[in-house]
C-alpha cells in the first residue's frame, strides 16, 4: 500500500504541474521525518536509546554486549601469559650478560654471529656459550681470526700456533694447514732451467690469475736479489739431489744422490787442491748465498701486492755478466713470456740492487737497441731532451732499487774523499760542522754519521733530509763556511727531488714525474761540470737509470691501461726486500737458513706477505728498512705509516693525467730557476750529439770505469774469516728426514726414490750420510747463526770503531785546529818549495775521524790534515781600502791533499766583507814569505823528503800580476 502524509497546513490546492501542494511538497525536507525514515531503513543506532530498539533487537543487543565481556576477558589472560613470557626473556638477557662477563670463552663474537646465522634466540645463544665454555663447541673461524693464525703459524713456528690455538681459540694447526694456497716450489740445482721455473710460475698464479683478470693488471716487473744463506749442503727428498751446490760450477759434478759413489764424487769435488794458477781451489764450491727471482704485480690490490718468487738458485759470486746473463736472465724471461696466456701480464723492467755483476748483466738484456719508431711509446718519449732511449726486447729496460741508492748515496757522503759541488769539496767532517752550525744535536749528528750500520734505510733518510732541509748562511759567515753552505744546498736541492716522489703521499703522478725530471737535470749539470768527483760513476748511472726507467714505465701504462693507475713506489725490489725481511723473522732463533730451507720459507713469506698487504697495521717491518712517508710539506707521518703502500697515497696517480713530454720539462725548469747556473751547462751541452742522462759526455758512463768509481770506504778493516761448518748438526737432519718420510706416509702413492742408501754393508739415510761426510776437516764456525752466515769464527775478535767527536773539558775548549779552518804548508813543485794556504776538510788520529784537534796533539806522527787548496790572487783597493793587504783568497781549487799534522801552521786570517755573499779572506805578502821561511826552517832534512809533491797549475804555485811566483824557496 501507500502511506500518505499531509502537513496541517495544506492549502489542498495543487501546484501547476505537480499533485500536492507547497507545503506537502516541502515535508521531504523535514529533518524528523527524515529520521523515521532512515531507521526504518537501517536500524536504530547503536548509539540510540533503549525505547527506539524492538524487542528483537533489545535480544540481539544482549548477545554482543555478551560476547564483547567474554573477548575482553579472554585478552585479559593472554596479555598476562606474555607479560610473563617478557620477564622471562628479560632474566636469560641477564644471564646471557653475566656469562659473557666471565670470560670463559675468547671468542665470544664469532659465537653470537654464529647463533646468528642459524637464527637462534637467547635462550638458543645462551646454551650454545656453555657449550662452547666446556670446550664442546668451537665456532667457525673468521677470515680474519684465519689470517692471524696463519701468519703466527709461519713466522712463529708450530708451537706458537699451537699455543695461539689453545689460549686464544684460533685454528688448529690442520685447519691453517688446508688455508695455505700456494703450493711447494720447485727448486734449482745447478744452472737454472725452463720447465723448473715455469712450474713455479703456475705454483704462484694459483687462485690469483682469475684476480688479475678481474682487476684489469697488465703489467709486472721482474726482481733480482740475493740473500745469505748457510754454507751446508743438504739432501732434499723429493729431487732426489744435493741442494747448496753453486750453479755455476754444478755441472762439473752429477748432482743426484743414487749410492756412495756420488757421495765420493761430491766430497772429492768440494775438497781444496791447486788449480792452473797455482792457488788452491775447489771444483765446485757451497754456496754462500742464494739468487732470489720474484715476480713484482704492478696493482695496488693488497691481495696481488706481493712478491712471487719464481726461481731459488746458489750462487757463488764467480759468474761474469755474460754468464749471468745467460745462466738466469735468459732463462728466466724466457719462462715468464711462456706462461703469459695464465699470467695476462707483460713484463715492463728487471729490477735489482746495485750490483755491478747484475748491473751489467742487466745492460746485455736491456741495451739491445734504441727505442725504434716503431714502438708504441716512440712518440711519447722521442721528445724527451736528454732522456736515453736505449731498450731490450719488447722495449724491455732496467730499473734500481730507490733504497738501495739512497744507502749508497749516504755511504758515499761517509767516505773521506767526499763529494765535490761547485768546486767546494765537502767531506763528512764538513758536513757535521754545518749540521751543527744548523742547531741539530750532536747526539742526532753523531747517529746519522756512524759508520758501523751501512745498510740502515732510516739513517740514510734522516741523513738526506738533514742536508736538503739546511737553512741559507749567515751572511756574516766566512769565505769558506758560505760557499760550503751554498754547496749543501744545491745538493740537497738533487736529493729532494731524487728522494721525495717515493715517501711524499701527496704528489700526483704528474708531480713526481717532474721532480725526477729535475733530479735528472740537476745530476746531470754536476756530473759534467765536476765529473766523478760529484759521485761515483756507477752511483750516477742507477740514479739515471731509476728515472729512466719510471718514464718508459708510465709511458708503457698510457698505451697498455689508458684508465688504470700507476704506482712508481711499486718498482724497485722493495717487495722483494719485504720476503727477506719475514724471512729473517721467521722461527725464532732460527733467523738465517739454508737454500732447502729457504725454499720452504719462501712459500710461506708468499701466504704472510699477503695476508700483511690486506692487513697492514699488523705489520712492523724492521727498523733499518723504513723509509718514513712524509706530506707535501715535508712532515713526516706516523709509524703506524712507516711502509708506504699503494693505500697509503693520496696523490692522483691516474696515467691519463699525465703528459710526459710536460713533466720532463717542467722539472728542467724547476731547477734551472732553483739553480741558475744550470740552464748555461745544459744549453751548452743541447747541440752536442749523443749527450743524454746516461751519456754526460757523449760516451756511456758504465764504459769508462776505473779506480775513482770504487764505493767502498777507503779505510778497510782486514778480517780473515774462518772457513764456516759445511754441515748443522745430524738431529736436525735426521729430524728434517723424519718429518719428510711422515708426510710421505700420508700420501696415497709411493715415492720411486728411495731415502737411504748402503754404506760399509749398512741401511743409512742418505742426510745422515751427508751430514757425517761432511762433518770433519772444517774449522769450528761460531755458535751464533748470524756470525756464522757471516763467515765469523767462534772466537774471533770484535772490532769496534767509535765514531764520537773530541769533546774539551772548558766550554770554549783549548787552542785546537778545526774543520774549515785556513791553514798553511808547504809543496813540492818543479823541485821547489811554494807555500800551499788550504781550508781543512778533514783530520784523522789514528785513522779516527775528528771535528777537531788540540793544536799540542798535531805534531803527533799518527796526525793527517786533508786540505783544500785555497785560490789566492793579487787583491784591489776594493778588496782593501787600506791597501795593507795584498792577497786574497778566491774560492777553492780541486785539488785536495792530506798532509801529516807536524807540517800544518794554522793561520787566524783578515777578511773582507766589502761584498756581502762574496767575503774572503785577505793576506799580506811580507807575511806570508816569513811564513814560509819559518816552515821550512822547522823541517829537518828527513822531512823535506816526506813533503807532497803537485803540479803546476793555472792557480797555483800562486802567482803575481806579472806571472811570477810568490812564496817560493830555494832549496838549500
Amino acid at each position: 500500500g501507500v502511506l500518505s502524509l499531509t502537513v496541517h497546513s495544506c492549502t489542498g490546492k495543487q501546484r501547476s504541474g505537480r499533485k500536492n501542494c507547497t507545503p506537502c511538497a516541502d515535508l521531504k525536507h523535514n529533518s524528523i521525518l527524515k529520521g523515521i525514515i532512515t531507521r526504518s531503513e537501517e536500524g536504530v543506532h547503536e548509539n540510540a536509546n533503549l525505547e527506539y530498539y524492538s524487542p528483537a533487537a533489545l535480544v540481539e543487543i544482549a548477545r554482543q554486549k555478551s560476547q564483547q565481556i567474554q573477548g575482553l576477558r579472554l585478552g585479559v589472560l593472554n596479555s598476562s601469559r606474555v607479560l610473563l613470557t617478557q620477564a622471562g626473556a628479560m632474566s636469560d638477557y641477564k644471564r646471557f650478560v653475566v656469562a659473557i662477563g666471565s670470560g670463559k670463552v675468547q671468542r665470544v663474537d664469532r659465537v653470537v654471529h654464529a647463533c646468528i646465522q642459524q637464527k637462534r634466540g637467547i635462550r638458543g645463544m645462551l646454551t650454545t656459550y656453555v657449550r662452547a665454555a666446556k670446550g664442546l663447541y668451537n665456532p667457525a673461524a673468521s677470515e680474519e681470526m684465519d689470517m692471524v693464525g696463519v701468519a703466527l703459524l709461519k713466522l712463529g713456528g708450530t708451537r706458537v700456533a699451537e699455543i695461539a690455538h689453545r689460549a686464544l681459540g684460533l685454528p688448529g694447526l690442520t685447519t691453517l694447514r688446508n688455508r695455505m694456497i700456494t703450493p711447494a716450489l720447485t727448486p734449482s740445482p745447478g744452472v737454472p732451467q725452463v720447465f723448473e721455473i715455469q712450474k713455479n710460475i703456475e705454483a704462484c698464479f694459483a687462485g690469483r690469475a682469475e684476480s688479475v683478470v678481474a682487476k684489469r693488471v697488465v703489467h709486472q716487473t721482474l726482481m733480482f736479489d740475493e740473500i745469505a744463506t748457510e754454507k751446508r749442503v743438504r739432501y732434499q727428498l723429493p729431487t732426489n739431489k744435493f741442494q747448496g751446490i753453486c750453479r755455476e760450477h754444478g755441472s762439473r759434478i752429477g748432482l743426484e744422490f743414487n749410492g756412495e759413489r756420488d757421495l765420493d764424487a761430491l766430497c772429492d769435488a768440494l775438497e781444496k787442491k791447486p788449480n792452473a794458477a797455482g792457488k788452491l781451489d775447489s771444483l765446485v764450491h757451497i754456496a754462500a748465498e742464494a739468487t732470489v727471482v720474484a715476480l713484482g704485480i704492478m696493482s695496488e690490490d693488497s691481495k696481488l701486492y706481493a712478491a712471487l718468487p719464481i726461481l731459488v738458485s746458489a750462487d757463488c759470486k764467480r759468474e761474469t755478466a755474460q754468464e749471468h746473463a745467460k745462466n738466469v736472465l735468459d732463462p728466466v724471461i724466457e719462462a715468464v713470456d711462456s706462461r703469459k696466456e695464465l699470467t695476462k701480464l707483460r713484463t715492463i723492467c728487471l729490477a735489482s740492487d746495485g750490483e755491478s755483476r747484475r748491473g751489467n748483466a742487466f745492460m746485455i738484456k736491456t741495451w739491445k737497441r734504441r727505442l725504434p719508431q716503431t714502438s708504441n711509446i716512440y712518440e711519447l718519449l722521442k721528445d724527451l731532451k736528454f732522456m736515453n732511449l736505449m731498450v731490450g726486447d719488447d722495449d724491455l729496460t732496467a730499473d734500481k732499487d730507490p733504497k738501495h741508492v739512497d744507502k749508497r748515496l749516504r755511504n758515499a757522503f761517509l767516505r773521506e774523499r767526499g763529494t765535490t759541488i761547485l768546486g767546494v769539496l765537502l767531506t763528512p767532517a764538513i758536513m757535521r760542522t754545518h749540521f751543527q752550525s744548523s742547531g741539530l744535536s750532536g747526539e742526532h749528528v753523531r747517529s746519522v754519521f756512524n759508520p758501523e750500520d751501512k745498510q740502515d734505510v732510516l739513517l740514510a733518510f734522516e741523513m738526506l733530509k738533514d742536508i736538503w732541509s739546511l737553512p741559507a748562511a749567515s751572511p756574516n759567515a766566512s769565505p769558506s763556511a758560505f760557499a760550503a753552505r751554498e754547496a749543501l744546498r744545491v745538493l740537497g736541492k738533487f736529493l729532494h727531488h731524487f728522494v721525495s716522489p717515493y715517501i711524499c703521499v701527496d704528489y700526483s703522478l704528474s708531480e713526481q714525474l717532474e721532480h725526477l725530471s729535475a733530479a735528472a737535470h740537476l745530476a746531470l749539470a754536476l756530473f759534467r761540470k765536476e765529473g766523478k768527483h760529484f759521485m761515483a760513476s756507477l752511483l750516477y748511472t742507477d740514479i739515471m737509470i731509476i728515472i729512466k726507467n719510471a718514464y718508459f714505465c708510465v709511458a708503457k701504462a698510457k698505451i697498455d691501461d689508458p684508465l688504470g693507475k700507476f704506482f712508481i713506489i711499486l718498482l724497485g725490489t722493495d717487495r722483494l726486500e719485504e720476503l727477506f725481511g719475514l724471512l729473517r723473522t721467521m722461527i725464532g732463533n732460527d733467523a738465517n737458513c739454508d737454500v732447502v730451507q729457504l725454499l720452504d720459507r719462501l712459500r710461506s713469506t708468499i701466504e704472510v706477505s699477503a695476508i700483511f698487504a690486506k692487513y697492514p697495521h699488523w705489520d712492523r717491518t724492521p727498523r733499518r728498512l723504513r723509509l718514513p712517508a712524509m706530506t707535501r710539506d715535508c712532515k713526516v707521518l706516523s709509524d703506524r705509516s712507516d711502509h708506504i703502500k699503494p693505500s697509503l697515497v693520496r696523490g692522483d696517480m691516474r696515467v691519463q693525467e699525465v703528459t710526459l713530454l710536460t713533466c720532463w720539462n717542467t722539472g728542467r725548469r724547476l731547477v734551472e730557476n732553483e739553480c741558475p747556473w744550470v740552464a748555461e751547462i745544459l744549453a751548452g751541452i743541447e747541440k752536442i750529439p749523443g749527450v743524454d742522462i746516461l751519456s754526460p759526455f757523449g760516451r756511456m758512463v758504465f764504459d769508462n770505469l776505473d779506480a775513482d768509481d770504487n764505493e767502498e770506504d777507503d779505510v778497510e778493516i782486514d778480517i780473515t774469516p774462518t772457513i764456516p761448518s759445511h754441515a748443522l748438526s745430524t738431529a736436525l737432519e735426521e729430524a728434517a728426514e723424519e718429518e719428510l718420510e711422515a708426510l710421505e706416509g700420508t700420501s696415497q702413492t709411493q715415492s720411486p726414490v728411495s731415502h737411504s742408501i748402503t754404506v760399509a754393508g749398512q741401511l743409512v739415510r742418505k742426510a745422515h750420510a751427508l751430514s757425517q761426510r761432511l762433518k770433519y776437516g772444517n774449522q769450528k764456525a761460531s755458535t751464533d747463526r748470524n756470525r756464522r752466515v757471516a763467515g765469523v769464527a767462534r772466537h774471533a775478535g770484535s772490532f769496534v770503531i767509535d765514531s764520537g767527536m773530541t769533546e774539551f773539558d772548558s766550554v770554549f775548549g783549548g787552542p785546537c785546529l778545526m774543520i774549515s779552518d785556513v791553514v798553511a804548508t808547504l809543496l813540492r813543485c818543479e823541485g821547489r818549495f811554494f807555500l800551499c794556504i788550504g781550508e781543512v776538510n778533514a783530520i784523522h788520529l789514528e785513522s779516527e775521524s775528528m771535528d777537531s784537534l788540540g793544536l799540542d796533539v798535531l805534531p803527533e806522527r799518527t796526525v793527517t790534515v786533508s786540505i783544500q787548496f785555497l785560490k789566492v790572487i793579487p787583491a784591489t783597493t776594493a778588496d782593501d781600502a787600506s791597501n795593507k793587504h795584498d792577497w786574497k783568497s778566491a774560492g777553492v781549487l780541486e785539488q785536495s791533499l792530506k798532509i801529516p799534522g807536524k807540517f800544518i801552521q794554522p793561520l787566524n786570517p783578515s777578511g773582507s766583507t766589502q761584498d756581502i755573499g762574496r767575503s774572503c779572506y785577505l793576506f799580506e805578502s811580507n807575511a806570508l814569505r816569513i811564513l814560509a821561511a819559518s816552515l821550512f826552517e822547522q823541517m829537518t832534512p828527513q822531512n823535506q823528503l816526506l813533503v807532497a809533491t803537485v803540479t803546476s797549475t793555472q792557480f797555483y804555485p800562486y802567482r803575481e800580476r806579472g806571472g811570477k811566483s810568490e812564496s817560493r824557496l830555494n832549496r838549500h
